[in-house]
């Protein structure tokens, strides 16, 4: 896979095949990992302060990796 095939994007929406992408790679950090569920994805999804990143092969549109960004405040600062 070409470094220039691969798309990082926020996911904004809920769809059925991005939630299962997201279970395959969830599976593949261990098999005591807590697989997210539909609702879970959507709470994430529709939070103000959860971003759910997404590198996206741009020849098949399959996510081949995530990250999670989560952003709280502290009494002085945000932090993230």
């Amino acid at each position: 896979m070409k470094q220039d095939s691969i798309q990082i994007e926020q996911l904004q929406k809920f769809s059925s095949e991005d939630a299962e992408a997201i279970r395959i790679l969830t599976k593949k950090l261990g098999d005591s990992a807590d697989l997210v569920t539909d609702d879970e994805l959507t709470e994430m999804l529709t939070a103000p302060t959860i971003f759910l990143l997404v590198a996206r092969d741009t020849q098949t549109h399959q996510i081949v990796g995530m990250l999670t960004q989560i952003i709280y405040r502290i009494p002085f600062a945000k932090k993230s």
